[in-house]
């Protein structure tokens, strides 16, 4: 990832960061009722987006890594 991809996910992130920050470990652990009638800590909320935060760099440097390869043609 170069580096404006870097800084725009900080950015993105900041908000949540600020959030994250001020929340104490029993904040973390509350369960939060969903809609289907489970629940949800805000811990797990976390987890989830880190995860999905991974997955989309993963595919960005998929598509950079094709990006950059010879095309069938070439010799």
């Amino acid at each position: 990832m170069c580096s404006s991809d870097l800084e725009w996910i900080g950015q993105a992130r900041r908000p949540t960061e600020a959030l994250l920050r001020r929340m104490s470990d029993a904040d973390l652990a509350v369960e939060i009722p969903r809609p289907d009638g489970s629940t949800r800590t805000p811990l797990r909320y976390l987890q989830i987006l880190v995860n999905h935060d991974r997955d989309h760099a993963g595919q960005i440097r998929a598509l950079r890594e094709m990006e950059s390869m010879p095309s069938g043609g070439e010799a």
